[in-house]
């Protein structure tokens, strides 16, 4: 989706955006986060996402309901805006 061979990180917004997530939490944050950069918006539903990302659909379930506040629902999929926002720059 993008050209760019990274994917900016400001670390102060994310550890002040994830600060009271565990670990584990943080890391599929930002595996989702990059899967976003380089393939578009989430697919529509959780299993799907899981599925994507090769994560344990069930344990996905239960910790998407704390990351899914960083993401909107939109026609195409699930969406991170501050992602969009940088990869416009």
């Amino acid at each position: 989706m993008t050209k760019l061979p990274y994917m900016p990180l400001f670390v102060d917004d994310f550890f002040g955006g994830t600060l009271r997530w565990n670990c584990e939490h943080q890391g599929l944050y930002v595996m989702l986060l990059m899967h976003q950069w380089q393939s578009g918006p989430l697919p529509t539903t959780s299993i799907e996402i899981a599925d994507a990302i090769h994560h344990d659909p069930k344990r996905f379930a239960v910790m998407w309901k704390t990351i899914q506040k960083k993401f909107v629902h939109t026609d195409a999929g699930w969406v991170n805006l501050v992602l969009e926002e940088h990869r416009a720059k």
